[in-house]
């Protein structure tokens, strides 16, 4: 005799179970009951994408099953989770820059709609202060980048300009230290600097602002060493 009602429930719990610790890694759902991990378990869906292919669903909560992935020069393994601000009350606010598959992979994604409708149910009051909290710091995260980016645009520094000077500005302040021995632990990290990037190219074709804004010529230097002291030579 089949029982509809148990082999949903059944599929449920399985897919809470998968989903669980994935779901839990996110600090503001850290405390989720398991009833609503179960609610949102069975509004995931998934997606496989090809080779540079942009993953672009609107406004979700993304995780990366298999393959790997880019997001704003950044590379994204299995298990890496982006889209934690798609719960904030404007949706204007979202960051909506999209990631791009570097290879073939499998993407769950939970939307924000499903979200808003599974926390309405009066069943879910903590849930829905967890989620408020943290909508509103990301609220606060967004207000701030948003004047941040109006006074450098006052000031007519635009953004990738920024960039490139804190990147030559910090390869100028490393050419004035004085180095004795040629270890390779004195050697300046460039790390962090512009200069220090692998450029992933496939990437940042979707995930750039506008790849034509890195066609601008930018004055290269390059680093030598001679007498134990670094200098700059322009090329």
């Amino acid at each position: 005799m089949n029982h509809p009602f148990a082999a949903q429930e059944l599929k449920g719990e399985v897919a809470a179970t998968n989903n669980e610790r994935w779901l839990k890694s996110i600090w503001y759902m850290s405390d989720l009951s398991y009833d609503f991990v179960i609610e949102l378990s069975h509004n995931i869906d998934s997606m496989m994408f090809a080779p540079a292919e942009p993953i672009n669903v609107l406004d979700s909560l993304f995780i990366i099953q298999s393959g790997i992935a880019a997001r704003k020069g950044r590379v994204l393994p299995k298990g890496s989770v982006w889209g934690c601000d798609f719960i904030l009350e404007d949706a204007n606010l979202i960051d909506r820059v999209c990631a791009a598959a570097l290879s073939y992979a499998s993407v769950a994604y939970l939307t924000r709609d499903d979200v808003f409708q599974i926390l309405a149910e009066p069943s879910f009051g903590d849930e829905r202060k967890a989620v408020a909290r943290a909508s509103r710091f990301y609220r606060l995260k967004a207000l701030l980048i948003v004047a941040a980016q109006e006074i450098l645009s006052d000031s007519g520094i635009t953004r990738k300009r920024r960039g490139y000077a804190l990147g030559t500005t910090a390869v100028a302040r490393r050419s004035t230290v004085q180095i004795g021995a040629a270890q390779e632990s004195d050697i300046p990290n460039f790390k962090g600097s512009y200069l220090g990037r692998f450029p992933l190219v496939s990437a940042d074709f979707w995930t750039s602002d506008r790849l034509s804004e890195r066609s601008r010529r930018v004055d290269m230097f390059s680093v030598t060493r001679a007498r134990g002291t670094l200098t700059l030579k322009r090329r």
